[in-house]
């Protein structure tokens, strides 16, 4: 073994995290790298939309896309390539995926129109357990993509698509 190479104990890392971290401080890592981030787990925490608890916290994922920036090109006669403009950031988009409980059609109906009750036009705060706010958000697509009757009622996966406006 090298002289600078140092071995690698049992639980420990070559990044130095080793065992020392916490599950749910990996796992926050981990989705941070990722790109998906997931609500944390305390019951405590929820995910809201302008402060209204809309959504269920089980198999829930919120995926942000990156920040886009726009330019315009231009070409100049006698200069040689062209003229690029940055016009700063855009939008960006930010996808919902979860899932919805009730114990009726008709509670589930309620759930489904309260969320789409957000699709107007407007701008609102999606917040994750207080850890992370996406503010200036508009709710562009929400879709119900299947329904199945569970033991304790009805369950709907669903998707949500956000515009993060800059």
């Amino acid at each position: 073994m090298p002289a600078t190479a140092k071995p690698l104990l049992r639980g420990s890392s070559p990044s130095g995290y080793g065992s020392a971290l916490r599950r749910d401080e990996c796992r926050r890592r981990l989705n941070t790298w990722c790109g998906v981030i997931l609500p944390p787990r305390d019951k405590s925490m929820n995910v809201t939309l302008d402060g209204q608890n809309l959504f269920d916290r089980q198999q829930l994922q919120i995926e942000p896309d990156s920040i886009s920036r726009a330019c315009v090109e231009k070409a100049v006669s006698g200069l040689d390539g062209l003229l690029s403009i940055d016009l700063g950031k855009r939008s960006r988009k930010v996808r919902q995926t979860g899932t919805l409980r009730a114990q009726s059609r008709s509670q589930m109906q309620d759930r489904i129109d309260a969320i789409s009750a957000y699709m107007d036009g407007d701008t609102h705060t999606l917040e994750i357990g207080g850890e992370q706010t996406f503010e200036n958000i508009r709710l562009d697509v929400f879709k119900v993509t299947d329904e199945r009757v569970s033991g304790g009622g009805l369950e709907v996966d669903y998707e949500i698509v956000y515009t993060q406006l800059a």
